[in-house]
């Protein structure tokens, strides 16, 4: 496992919500990396899917009109 470096970083946040994490012995901190870790893998698979759209769909209507490539190799045994 690789280390990594920490920093600190100020962020707002309701302190109701930071009391009842805190008495839940939950980590914030913890939890703040997380989220961001979801966040970020969530933003680059969009952005994936939107840069490979045209490929995607172009693929998708090969599909639709030749069939999978599978297929026509079942198909050219035949």
């Amino acid at each position: 496992m690789s280390e990594t470096t920490k920093v600190s970083c100020d962020t707002l946040i309701d302190s109701e919500l930071l009391a009842e994490a805190q008495s839940l012995n939950i980590n914030p901190s913890e939890v703040l990396e997380q989220a961001l870790r979801n966040a970020i893998s969530q933003a680059k698979a969009e952005l994936w899917r939107k840069e490979n759209e045209a490929a995607i769909e172009y693929y998708n209507h090969q599909v639709a009109e030749l069939g999978t490539f599978a297929e026509r190799l079942k198909n050219q045994r035949n």
